[in-house]
């Protein structure tokens, strides 16, 4: 899929994408030899835990172009008891060229962890303004995180009209966002047929080439938050299961038990409050703040 894009771009004049500009973040890996990826990926995540950060989940591109399963034979000794099992399958699977980009990913993960280890909230931005920037792999990740089956769906030249827009966002740090405002009724009033217009809670949803970009936008951001342990909701490995096995263990013991929502509670939320807790409190640099004000 890299060598289609990149013989695109080139053919439209888009020469500046292509090319290893990753190269300006430092050495690239040497991808022959050495361990398998899955090794490295285990040792970085294990070093990303060792830093007390359970809530970042290191992501990569997919690292297979193509597997078969031959299945086996079926225990006749498993079937006699009324069990169905095949024994002595084998997967085999066509590795990629993505190992290589994957790689970068990964010494990006890995500067990232020893700037939060040394609290250098400026150097860990200054890293990731130029892998949003100009990172290509970065860009093809975050497409691939949104939409694992776009290139089934859309054509290549729509890909490349998706690709340069993207680029377009991601150079400028664009904050002007294009979306197209839903209405949906609250949990509380049914149906449309059954909300008066005051129930309807308001929902704006960006367009293709803006979700790209603002998830280009949060992974460093949830590197350089941590979220708190209470916190279920939109957390790698932690959900709805979660947070019940929680509240059995900590909440069940209790006499009384209160359900509290906040009426009305992101459009109260203050904007200057907001941008003063991400200076003093989250420490991050005022470009980043300044840009994520803008958003909202």
């Amino acid at each position: 899929m890299f060598a289609l894009i990149d013989r695109l771009l080139s053919a439209n004049g888009l020469s500046h994408l292509l090319g290893h500009t990753e190269s300006l973040l430092g050495a690239k890996y040497d991808v022959t030899g050495g361990n398998p990826l899955d090794s490295r990926k285990k040792r970085l995540a294990q070093e990303i835990m060792d830093t007390g950060r359970t809530d970042i989940k290191v992501r990569l591109l997919p690292d297979v172009s193509a597997f078969s399963i031959e299945l086996g034979a079926i225990s006749a000794l498993l079937l006699s008891f009324g069990i169905m099992k095949r024994m002595g399958s084998q997967v085999s699977i066509t590795r990629n060229k993505n190992s290589v980009y994957n790689r970068y990913l990964m010494r990006i993960y890995l500067l990232s962890v020893l700037y939060l280890q040394k609290g250098d909230q400026r150097k860990l931005w200054s890293l990731w303004r130029i892998v949003i920037k100009r990172s290509n792999v970065y860009m093809m990740l975050c497409l691939h995180l949104i939409d694992k089956n776009l290139y089934r769906t859309k054509p290549l030249y729509d890909l490349y009209k998706i690709l340069k827009r993207v680029d377009k966002l991601r150079r400028r740090l664009s904050t002007d966002m294009e979306l197209r405002r839903v209405y949906i009724p609250k949990a509380s009033s049914g149906s449309f047929a059954e909300s008066e217009r005051n129930t309807f809670r308001p929902l704006g949803v960006p367009s293709l080439p803006w979700r790209i970009y603002l998830n280009m936008l949060s992974h460093p951001l949830v590197l350089s938050m941590p979220v708190n342990s209470s916190q279920h909701g939109f957390t790698p490995n932690k959900g709805t299961e979660t947070a019940w096995k929680e509240i059995f263990t900590k909440v069940l013991k209790s006499p009384n038990i209160y359900e509290i929502d906040l009426k009305q509670c992101f459009p109260s939320i203050s904007l200057p409050r907001l941008r003063s807790g991400l200076l003093h409190i989250g420490k991050l640099p005022r470009w980043i703040v300044d840009l994520l004000i803008k958003l909202n």
